[in-house]
């Protein structure tokens, strides 16, 4: 019964530390990687979007998205670059 009470209280802290973990990302980084995101897609000033075209990775991931107004101009580029564990490694605009 020891055993099982340590498991017991083993398990309960690390739900504990896992409901942390989870307040921290929703709270922290979460809107740290939104704002980020909302800056680097936002059109220039005066511009609106119309439409996106994405260029695909042979793995599936993003190469590149393509972001044009309502009449067909190209407003901007995001090109994005992988590690190779497939996260993230770079966002470049042009």
């Amino acid at each position: 019964m020891a055993v099982v009470a340590e498991i017991a209280d083993i398990l309960f802290t690390l739900r504990k530390i896992l409901e942390r973990l989870d307040d921290i990302l929703k709270n922290r980084i979460e809107p740290v990687r939104d704002a980020i995101l909302s800056t680097i897609t936002s059109p220039p000033p005066g511009e609106k979007i119309g439409r996106y075209a994405f260029e695909w990775n042979p793995d599936g991931s993003v190469r590149r998205l393509d972001v044009y107004s309502p009449d067909g101009r190209k407003l901007f580029s995001l090109s994005f670059e992988w590690n190779p564990d497939g996260t993230l490694k770079e966002i470049k605009k042009a």
